[in-house]
């Protein structure tokens, strides 16, 4: 199954927007962004960028699909970095 491809460093100004709206108004509220779309023919994701945009360094990313174990651990490492 091959997954949706999106052109280099393509970001979803709406999510990127939204995450950093909602660290305005509550600075440390733990977020998990994710994303399964890749960029061109590569393995990698626009989530890769997504901790070098201001303000979104303690941003935890999660490629799709994932696994349970993977997203617990994304909840706990989210709710860590918050901390």
């Amino acid at each position: 199954m091959r997954r949706k491809q999106s052109p280099p460093i393509n970001f979803n100004i709406r999510g990127v927007n939204i995450i950093k709206a909602l660290r305005e108004r509550t600075p440390n509220l733990p977020i998990i962004a994710m994303s399964g779309v890749l960029l061109n023919d590569s393995a990698r994701t626009v989530l890769e960028f997504l901790p070098k945009l201001p303000g979104l360094a303690e941003i935890v990313c999660l490629q799709k699909p994932f696994r349970p174990a993977e997203l617990l651990h994304a909840v706990h490492a989210a709710f860590a970095a918050a901390a």
